[in-house]
């Protein structure tokens, strides 16, 4: 697995922590209204990148500035298997939390990552009651997987994961209150967020 030469320092991804953002060049199965990692992580050609042994080192030599390690894509659980296998690397060399982000259309990853993982914090895209996209995902998805995925997260859920909605301006209050109500309704015990959208280039 490849990763962006660039390592990002966040301090509000996790609130009132610092967290290293780490993004795989492991491409993306949607194609999201306005992504903003699109562009740099999808489309473009990367010759330059930071291979798993460089990461793993940088995190071993580095990782004790961090109380979390955030994998993020693309969809970074593409290819979750070789994901596995590095995370246990690091388990064994950063006592920090490691932190997925998902778009949760695929519940056998979260699955697969359970045991190597702190908390997964899934972009739900849409209502999946209504089952009506706005074409905001770009590619079909199927809501039995991502109700799969909700209810994988929520029910393993060790204190650090979230699920959040972009507030797409396809979406207005009356459907954003819906989503309010479903997460209530079907994951009361989970932090959900409904985060501002954010024009690319605005």
């Amino acid at each position: 697995m490849k990763f962006l030469k660039s390592l990002n320092k966040t301090l509000h991804d996790i609130e009132g922590e610092n967290s290293l953002l780490v993004h795989g060049l492991v491409g993306c199965n949607l194609n999201c209204f306005s992504c903003h990692n699109r562009e740099e992580l999808i489309c473009k050609t990367h010759e330059d990148y930071i291979s798993e042994n460089e990461l793993l080192g940088i995190i071993e030599s580095n990782g004790y500035f961090f109380d979390n390690i955030i994998f993020s894509g693309g969809e970074i659980t593409l290819d979750y298997k070789i994901l596995k296998e590095l995370l246990i690397k690091i388990k064994k060399v950063y006592e920090g939390k490691i932190i997925i982000y998902t778009n949760g259309t695929i519940p056998e990853a979260i699955i697969e990552l359970l045991e190597v993982v702190d908390g997964f914090h899934m972009d739900l895209k849409y209502n999946i009651d209504i089952d009506d996209i706005y074409n905001i995902c770009g590619r079909n998805t199927n809501s039995n997987d991502i109700r799969k995925s909700l209810d994988i997260i929520y029910v393993n859920n060790k204190g650090f994961s979230q699920i959040r909605t972009v507030k797409y301006p396809q979406y207005n209050d009356e459907y954003l209150h819906e989503l309010i109500v479903f997460m209530k309704d079907n994951y009361p015990n989970i932090e959900y967020r409904q985060n501002e959208f954010y024009e690319i280039n605005a």
